[in-house]
């Protein structure tokens, strides 16, 4: 193995990843993520679903530009949302409160 340039680090930390045991809360992690991803492709199917309704007369009767608008606040919303409350969660991870301590 090469020795390290001045400016890198030589860390053993994948080793120690890959030691580890695959457990009980990776299976959640995982059943969370999926529940998580199938859950936000019915919320992007409905959303495309009803913008064919919601154009018509007898609902709102809105513009193809209204639906791009529509659409757009969307995402701007939901990236948004992301930025902050993805903060607030880590929060509580972050101010060592809930870490263990290593002997």
């Amino acid at each position: 193995m090469n020795a390290p340039a001045a400016n890198q680090y030589a860390t053993d930390i994948p080793a120690r990843l890959d030691r580890l045991r695959f457990g009980r809360i990776h299976w959640l992690v995982i059943a969370a993520l999926g529940v998580t991803w199938i859950l936000d492709g019915l919320e992007v199917t409905l959303v495309g679903s009803l913008s064919g309704v919601l154009s018509e007369r007898s609902t709102l009767g809105l513009t193809p530009t209204e639906i791009g608008f529509a659409g757009r606040a969307y995402i701007v919303g939901a990236v948004c949302g992301e930025l902050l409350f993805g903060d607030l969660a880590q929060a509580p991870l972050s101010s060592g409160g809930n870490q263990r301590q290593r002997a």
